[in-house]
Order: structure tokens, then C-alpha cells, then sequence
């Protein structure tokens, strides 16, 4: 089974080659032809290549994974701490947190 590490290794490998047939000159469509890949990827490919002009990828936006960072934790302990009998409903309240996230 690929690990993720062997996925993006691969993935890089496939970059530099794509990148450095574009360099050559060659057209897109005769590189996914070659390398028996789809035409977008290889468009994919060279789009992140021209705006970064690396291989990496950007950070992702989105909604994040989960609720509870360092700082909601150490809020809620100190929450807490001073005020023992508050309840979840209230706490999230006060932190700006749905309830549901809170309860867990």
C-alpha cells in the first residue's frame, strides 16, 4: 500500500517532469498523451508552477478541522477555574463557540 509520503513523492516526480516538458516546448496534450495522465492535470500542473514557480502547494481555506485550538482550551480552564458551576451553555456563549463543539 502507497503511504501519503510515496504519493507526494510521486506526485513531485511527476511535477518536475511536467515542468520541465513544458520548458522543452512540448504541448500539453501531446504530455498527458505520453504520460498516459489527463490533460487538466498536466494545465493543473503548469498553473501552479507559473503562480509559485515551485512545486508546492497552498495552504488550504475552509472551515478547520476542528473547534478546539490552544487558546479556546486554555479559555475554557480558565473559565472554569473561576467560575466551577457554569454551564456548557453559558461557556460557549461567552467564548463565541457552537454548544455542540463545547459539549465535546
Amino acid at each position: 500500500m502507497q503511504t501519503k509520503q510515496d504519493r507526494s513523492k510521486t506526485m513531485d516526480e511527476l511535477q518536475k517532469r511536467v515542468v520541465a516538458k513544458l520548458a522543452q516546448g512540448i504541448s500539453p496534450s501531446t504530455i498527458a498523451a505520453e504520460m498516459s495522465i489527463h490533460c487538466t492535470t498536466v494545465y493543473s500542473i503548469k498553473k501552479l508552477y507559473d503562480e509559485t514557480r515551485g512545486y508546492s502547494r497552498h495552504g488550504r481555506g475552509g472551515r478547520p478541522r476542528t473547534a478546539w485550538t490552544e487558546t479556546l482550551i486554555a479559555a475554557v480552564k480558565e473559565q472554569v477555574k473561576s467560575k466551577p458551576l457554569t454551564s456548557f451553555m453559558k461557556l460557549a456563549w461567552d467564548l463565541s463557540v457552537p454548544e455542540t463543539s463545547m459539549k465535546e
